[in-house]
Formats: C-alpha cells, structure tokens, sequence
C-alpha cells in the first residue's frame, strides 16, 4: 500500500466545509484507492473501480469532488456508483472491501471502544486504547459486512437530501404533476402488526410513483408460517423491487436485508420507527423554517418513536431533551448515542423537557404487544400527559406532534390535541411524501 497523494488538499466549497481536509489517499494493490479525511469525527472513504458495489455515504459524493480535481494524478479511478444505505433502507448483500483507520480515533470509535466493543467497521481497536489515540500507519483488515438497519446509519446530510426529495415530491402531488420515478417497480409490503397509515401511505406512494405494492400480511403468508426469514427474503427478492416490512423484532428487518438482493424498508419495528421521524423532521422544518435552533422534546416512553426522535433530532442539530419514568428509559445504545452531544437532556420531570421548547411530542403509553401492561403503565406514566401546563413553559409558537393513534386523556389532553390539529395531521400526510422519497432513493434505477 502507497501513499499517492499527501496531506493538506482542501476541498473546495460546501464539500470542503464539511469534511475540512483530505489528508492521505492511498493505492491499496492496485485495487482500491482509500481517502483518509478529517472531520468532527474522523471518517474515511473508500472509492472502488467501476462497477463495484459499495454502500452509499455523504463521502462518496466527495470523494467525486475530490477525483475530478486531481484527474492528472488519478486518471485511471471513477467513483463506484453507490447503494443508496439510509437509515430506513438497507443494502441487501454482504460486501467486501478493506477499512482503513488512520489518525484520531475520535466521537464514534471511543464511543464505542468505552462501551466495550473492541471493533469499528470490522477492524479491530488496539487494547487500552485512549481517547484522540493516533496510529502511525493505517490499520487494515478486510471485512465483510452486511449493511445495518439502525438510525445512527444515515448522515445528516442524507436526511436532509431525503427531506428535501419529500417536499418536491410533495410539491408535485398537490400541483397534479406525475412523478413515476418507479414505473413498473413492485414493493412487497409484510405487515405482522397492524397498520392504517403506514399501510395507506405505502401503497398509495408506490402507485403515485408508477409501481405497485403487493401485500403480505404475517398470517396470510408462509413468513407467518414458521418460513425462516432468510428463506423468505430470498424467494421475495426474485419476485419484487423493494420490500417494506412492519414487525416486531429488529433483527427480523436486518435478516431480509442481510439475506435479501433488493432494497428493505423499515416501517416499523419496537426498536425504531424511521419512516415516522422523516415524516416528523419534514413537518417541523415546514412550521418552523429549518432545524438551526430548534428544541424538540419527546414526552413519554422510551419506545421506538423517542428512539429514532433521538437519533434524528440530534443529526440535524437539534437540542433534544426526553423526560420518561424510570425503568421506560430508552436502550442503552440509545443513550450512548446520545452522549456524543452536548445537547441532550434525559429527565423525569416533563417541566423540564418542555421548557422553551420549540416542538413538544408524545406517543401512547402502551404499545402494540403491551396490552397486559396497561394498567402499570397508566400508574407510571401518570404527570407525563402533555396538557395546558406543560405546553406553558414550551415557547409560545412550540407546536405538537404525535404519530397517532391518540389515547386523548391519557398521554395527551383533548384540549391540547385539538389545537394543534393541524401540524399533526400535517405530520401524519408527511408519512406519504417522506416514504415517497425513501422510496425513490432506494429503488429508482
């Protein structure tokens, strides 16, 4: 491995704003070239010939930028188109390429190396390991790995080229300008938990796209059957374009894709609810303009809605405060997440998450396979009901949110609810156009 171009190149504009600085590019064999950069956290790249698949990041777009202004020294490189790999859409077949980690080990790897993983990206950390660490020379290990289903996966930058899709699709519906982006694509839709809006919202997307949805529902299929996922995920992916699942577990969602050839949509599982956050990202940034300075507060359990409202409050640049009872705080993964940002309060007291806050959100106290923890929950929960005197100490102008269905009179009053129907049900139509985008970026050839 050889270094072929050395330290310093800045990158120009908004490319080089964001990522600061390349410092080293490396020639692996002859077969891989490797941008070392800096940036908050110290990322890398890696560009691959022509051809070969690789999983689509922010810095892949860069790493276009930074080819086409050093063509003299790197004539025979083009940049890999990506697979789109956001949050809510996975890349469906294990891939290999060498990771290299160079420099600081900074944000997420010490993050990580504190919470007693011994591995980032598949290469492994050194033993006592410190913060800042600097290795003299590149660490290299071939890795093989399938893409991941959670939130912390996408970038901001993706999130808000996702959003950014979503408001021109938006834009395009309410102005009666077709948009069939997917012509012809069919989107299996497995739904093992009940559904109306995911379910409508889907279905009515990938038709207004120029595609299709077929419906499986847990128990009308051979997956509700006893069918091992694997199985499933590869018979669905000689069949379809793209499959969205709606489930419990987790690791239901990351096997079709770990399994699967198509893209995987995750429309709900009790870790996160991703498509729900797109939709509540878009409708705050419609009410409010853009992200910068905004307080947003989750009220509640630490379920799946306060998981990925964490997350995607917090890779916007939002300040995100959480108030939950004890023992229905969010997951530890979560929090240490959260830890990354000086900008997140997890409390007890609701006052103190609504205060001054500029979005106020709440989700019902029990959720679906919860039914025989009603009772305890309604005792928990009791004082976290966002009702006139929480909304007091929110800014005058905060607007609320809830992913519906409403239990009005438990964890929101009637009151409250009504008068801000109107940013919620914005919310709730916001499901089609942010699913419409997610859509487009995963599926359209």
């Amino acid at each position: 491995m050889k270094a072929i171009v050395k330290t310093d190149f800045n990158l120009p504009g908004q490319v080089g704003k964001y990522v600061g600085k390349v410092r080293d590019v490396y020639d692996i064999d002859g077969k891989y070239l490797v941008m070392v950069v800096t940036d908050r956290i110290s990322a890398f790249d890696v560009v691959l010939p022509e051809g070969v698949p690789y999983k689509g990041q922010v810095l892949n777009r860069i790493a276009a930028k930074f080819l086409d202004a050093t063509a003299d020294i790197l004539p025979n490189w083009k940049v890999a188109v990506p697979d789109p790999a956001v949050t809510v859409g996975y890349k469906c077949e294990p891939f290999k390429v060498e990771m290299v980690i160079r420099g600081y080990l900074a944000g997420h790897a010490w993050r990580e190396y504190k919470a007693g993983k011994r591995a980032i990206c598949g290469v492994p950390m050194p033993d006592g390991m410190v913060e800042n660490q600097k290795f003299p020379e590149p660490l290299v290990t071939p890795t093989s790995k399938a893409a991941e289903g959670h939130d912390e996966d996408i970038s901001k930058e993706e999130i808000i080229d996702i959003l950014n899709l979503a408001d021109q699709l938006k834009y395009e519906t309410k102005h009666g300008i077709e948009h069939h982006h997917l012509k012809g694509k069919c989107l299996a839709m497995i739904f093992e938990k009940s559904s109306t809006r995911t379910r409508v919202s889907f279905e009515v997307g990938i038709n207004q796209l120029g595609g299709y949805a077929v419906v499986l529902a847990g128990e009308g299929s051979q997956i509700g059957r006893g069918e091992p996922v694997q199985d499933t995920a590869r018979v669905l992916s000689r069949y379809v374009d793209g499959i969205m699942i709606r489930t419990f577990e987790q690791k239901e969602v990351e096997d079709l894709a770990k399994y699967g050839s198509v893209p995987v949509i995750n429309g709900l599982t009790d870790f996160c609810h991703p498509c729900q956050i797109l939709a509540d990202l878009m409708t705050i940034r419609e009410y409010k303009g853009s992200f910068d300075g905004l307080k947003m507060c989750f009220i509640g359990d630490g379920n799946n809605m306060m998981n990925s409202l964490i997350v995607g409050g917090l890779k916007v640049g939002m300040e995100v405060a959480v108030a939950c009872p004890e023992g229905y705080r969010p997951p530890q993964e979560i929090l240490d997440f959260a830890a990354g940002y000086d900008c997140f309060t997890l409390t007890d007291d609701p006052m103190v998450a609504a205060k001054d806050a500029d979005v106020v959100i709440t989700d019902v106290w029990t959720s679906m396979g919860q039914e025989e923890e009603r009772a305890a929950r309604e005792k928990a929960f009791a004082g976290y009901c966002i009702d006139e005197k929480i909304m007091g100490v929110a800014k005058s102008d905060a607007i609320v949110q809830h992913c519906l269905p409403a239990h009005r009179g438990e964890e929101i009053t009637e009151e409250v609810f009504e008068a801000n129907a109107g940013p919620i049900f914005d919310e709730a139509e916001n499901r089609l156009h942010a699913q419409k985008a997610v859509m487009v970026t995963l599926m359209k050839d």
